[in-house]
């Protein structure tokens, strides 16, 4: 491993050539513009745009606990993939907005810096780091690192690759500790951008993927209407035997032969309907279950009530009768 310089307005920062690993610890990742990186805590973020629309991104790092000093991410000049078209950087879009609300605090000044190299041909790097040689302050969510948008061009098509530069050299996705040596892993998540819609979906699982429509019915999915999975919740109230459950994922509803109620209700708005006292057992032998009116009502047992349906009526004196038949099917012990 090797050390290799890149100089930032004067401020010269050691950054070594790595091999990237994905482990617990650091990361460093893209949202769109904008848009609150808390949404975003893992894996790639997935972008739908239309073909000649610019798509402007933010460069964010997390670090738990708080172990970066300085950082040199590194992007493409242009997507790959893609089944027709291109995705280019727009060079004037490079830049470190220093009052971002997520810009890294820290004990010691903030410097930043940009530099686009041969861009859009090749690459455009950013450099934040502390003078004093101190960890950042990361603020909830991520620290933002710098911006950029790439251009779709007018016939774009398919789903183009947007990832972090990490080939050996001095403009390589780089972070530093405390001791100013390189982070020997840390985890990298680029984005897709994609012409064909691929809004949250829900899946059986309880689980939330940005699919297709057709992808999303191909896996039992439903789709939510939002654009991003962050802003979703899959599980939900399953009414069970007139008795909810939450949260729960679709499918384990199912499989418990109950009702669910939809992706992000709870049982505090929900009210199970029953069809029989059945379903209204709340496992206590000295309350009485009835359903009425397609509602689990739990009374306390009351001698009188002699087909226990938490009402005293004349049809607990019928019940009485039927004893006298031999039928005692109204009888119910309690300890």
């Amino acid at each position: 491993m090797g050390n290799h310089c890149c100089v930032h307005c004067g401020v010269v920062v050691a950054l070594c050539v790595l091999s990237l690993q994905a482990v617990a610890g650091e990361r460093v990742f893209l949202v769109p513009q904008g848009v609150d990186a808390s949404l975003f805590p893992s894996g790639r973020t997935q972008i739908s745009a239309a073909p000649g629309d610019q798509v402007c991104l933010d460069i964010y790092l997390n670090s738990s606990p708080a172990n970066v000093t300085a950082a040199q991410p590194v992007v493409p000049g242009s997507g790959t993939g893609g089944t027709a078209g291109s995705l280019t950087i727009d060079c004037s879009t490079v830049f470190i907005n220093a009052s971002h609300p997520a810009y890294p605090p820290g004990p010691g000044d903030i410097i930043n810096a940009t530099r686009t190299v041969e861009c859009p041909d090749e690459f455009a790097a950013y450099a934040v780091l502390t003078l004093d040689i101190a960890p950042m302050t990361i603020p909830a969510g991520g620290a933002y690192l710098g911006e950029v948008c790439y251009d779709l061009s007018a016939d774009a098509a398919g789903t183009f690759a947007v990832d972090f530069v990490t080939t050996p050299g001095p403009f390589t996705t780089d972070l530093l500790d405390p001791g100013s040596q390189s982070i020997p892993s840390f985890v990298i998540d680029g984005a897709d951008i994609s012409t064909v819609p691929m809004p949250a979906c829900c899946l059986p699982d309880g689980t939330c993927e940005q699919l297709t429509a057709s992808q999303c019915a191909a896996s039992a999915g439903v789709q939510t209407g939002q654009e991003f999975c962050g802003v979703v919740s899959c599980l939900g109230a399953c009414c069970v035997d007139g008795v909810c459950n939450d949260p729960t994922p679709r499918a384990q509803c199912l499989v418990a032969q109950g009702v669910f109620q939809g992706e992000g209700t709870t049982c505090d708005a929900i009210v199970c309907s029953c069809v029989s006292a059945a379903d209204c057992d709340d496992g206590n032998p000295c309350t009485t279950d009835a359903c009425r009116d397609g509602e689990c009502v739990n009374c306390d047992r009351h001698a009188a009530d002699v087909n226990s349906d938490c009402v005293i009526n004349i049809f607990d004196l019928f019940c009485v009768l039927k004893g006298f038949n031999d039928d005692f099917s109204c009888d119910q012990a309690c300890p």
